[in-house]
């Protein structure tokens, strides 16, 4: 969460929380591993106003991940590391996972507690379908006319 503190890795100071946080984290690891078909699991990072103090999320994160690697990797076989859409994506792949087809609602977003936007994309299509064709045909007539303006033989009265 964006008030979360940042990650305490000195032991001198009366804020190190890294071992509470660490167990925090492989909690929510433990939770995550029920829903991934992969060994490897997305932890996005961002969120609306996580970088408001950008330095400071990057030092907590850099401190998380040097702190695990330090301490916790070893005992519960789990790497931490910053990664690329892409980076992940290679990673799932070279799993050779048979993945389910879906069917259902493909955004289930949570943004709080029972509070899911499920539907999201999907609802009303027939609705967004018909102002996305009268977007397209409202720009293919302001390009007509627009040329036809621009042409010097057309006429006032053509316009």
């Amino acid at each position: 969460m964006a008030d979360d503190p940042p990650f305490i890795i000195d032991e001198k100071l009366d804020t190190y929380n890294a071992p509470d946080r660490s167990a925090i984290l492989f909690d929510w690891i433990e939770h995550q591993r029920q829903h991934y078909l992969a060994n490897d699991i997305l932890f996005t990072m961002g969120e609306d106003f996580r970088f408001q103090n950008a330095h400071k999320y990057f030092q907590s994160s850099d401190n998380l991940i040097k702190y695990w690697t330090e301490n916790v990797q070893e005992l519960t076989n789990i790497e931490l590391k910053y990664s690329t859409p892409s980076m992940y994506i290679d990673a799932i792949a070279a799993q050779d996972i048979a993945w389910p087809t879906k069917y259902d609602d493909m955004f289930p977003y949570a943004d709080h507690e029972a509070a899911y936007w499920t539907g999201y994309f999907t609802s009303m299509p027939n609705d967004k379908k018909y102002i996305r064709d009268a977007g397209h045909t409202l720009n293919s007539s302001s390009k007509l006319f627009a040329l036809a303006a621009l042409d010097v033989e057309t006429s006032d009265s053509e316009l």
